[in-house]
């Protein structure tokens, strides 16, 4: 059962201590006073409880939790961590802020996760770490980094769990078969609200680790003079502080995250059903699965991609690019001197690529809308770019 997060402090503690996370209250300041601030600690409780993890903590931003995370694994200048090449840029920005260097490989073609044969290939003797995303609300399949890894039991890994609040893969939850998960509150992130992050894990010492770290976190976070990029420091989503309005929306986001998911999964079957017999493509979903759908992506020919967004905007159809080849972004590319040739599939999908409007609160009228266009304006225009 879930803990109510509308409950009294009394029941708070014992909401913690069912969950085997009693002593998450002593450990330490994330945001403010931790034993007066009952919301965090109820927060914490249900995460924990949800993901079947030992320990969760709240922070800031997903930054926040990314970077406390890999100071407290000790990772820093010389170390490399393996991540995939498409995905959002605060991966490889928190790596290099705490002084490693990010290691791109491409993505799978069929579900765009993480290529696990590729990720093989690019270990060596310094890696300390696979960042692994789970993109779309699709999770990569743990068991089988696990074995690869099986041989270099001190590469950890780690989970970007932004879009996998609602996925299960093979019975597995994120952060159950990783040394840690990052969660997002973000606009785009786990329950759709501002700022926020959380770190799963079912490490005592690394928990400890992460909590005697985070004064040296805020330090990283709150000096980003060193970047080399005016724009990647303006995408990190990096809260000043995490205040209780924001927790009573983080609140309400988890006690109506459940409605939430089942309206996505109805609308995604929705979308799945409609536009199964036409020349868009869509990512593969693993068997064995229970998607997340968190974004609905299609891709077509990346030369139509800005016109067909164009139309379905002039429509009053958002379909924002929600990522791109981080190999392609000057900042990487030529700080490592990277040729973005190598990481064919992230291009050719970051080019490509829209996310069909998937929000709990369109309805079977707007959806209709919008699958009417996409049938009478939008295939009609790609059809030549297809054949």
């Amino acid at each position: 059962m879930q803990t109510d997060l509308f409950s009294s402090d009394a029941g708070v503690t014992q909401s913690i201590s069912s969950s085997g996370s009693g002593d998450i209250r002593r450990a330490g300041s994330i945001v403010g006073d931790r034993d007066r601030d009952a919301a965090v600690h109820a927060i914490e409780a249900d995460l924990s409880v949800r993901f079947k993890t030992d320990f969760t903590l709240i922070t800031r931003s997903w930054t926040d939790a990314a970077i406390a995370t890999l100071l407290g694994l000790d990772i820093s200048a010389g170390d490399e961590v393996i991540l995939p090449a498409m995905g959002f840029s605060a991966m490889a920005n928190a790596i290099e802020m705490v002084g490693a260097r990010p290691v791109f490989v491409d993505v799978d073609p069929d579900t765009l996760l993480i290529s696990i044969p590729e990720t093989r290939r690019a270990i060596t003797s310094q890696t300390k770490a696979v960042l692994v995303s789970h993109i779309y609300g699709q999770m990569v399949d743990l068991r089988i980094l696990g074995l690869i890894l099986a041989d270099n039991p001190e590469i950890h890994i780690l989970e970007d769990a932004s879009h996998a609040f609602d996925t299960i893969h093979r019975g597995i939850r994120p952060g159950m078969r990783s040394t840690a998960a990052f969660l997002s509150f973000f606009r785009d992130g786990s329950i759709d609200k501002n700022e926020g992050g959380a770190i799963l894990t079912n490490q005592l010492a690394l928990r400890d680790a992460i909590v005697q770290r985070l004064p040296e976190t805020a330090l990283l976070l709150d000096d980003t003079s060193e970047m080399d990029s005016i724009d990647a420091r303006d995408n990190l989503p990096v809260a000043p502080t995490l205040d209780s309005h924001l927790l009573s929306h983080i609140v309400t986001g988890l006690k109506n995250s459940d409605a939430s998911y089942q309206r996505r999964l109805a609308l995604a079957s929705r979308y799945d059903t409609a536009l199964a017999n036409t020349p868009l493509r869509l990512p593969r979903s693993q068997p064995r699965q229970q998607h997340g759908h968190h974004l609905y992506p299609i891709h077509i020919p990346a030369m139509h991609r800005d016109s067909v967004q164009k139309l379905l905007g002039k429509q009053g159809i958002q379909c924002p690019v929600h990522y791109g080849s981080l190999p392609e972004m000057d900042l990487y590319k030529n700080k490592y001197r990277l040729n973005p040739d190598r990481y064919p599939v992230a291009g050719r999908w970051a080019t490509g690529t829209l996310s069909l409007p998937l929000s709990p609160e369109l309805t079977d009228a707007e959806q209709d809308k919008i699958i009417k266009i996409i049938k009478q304006d939008v295939i009609p225009m790609l059809l030549g770019a297809f054949n």
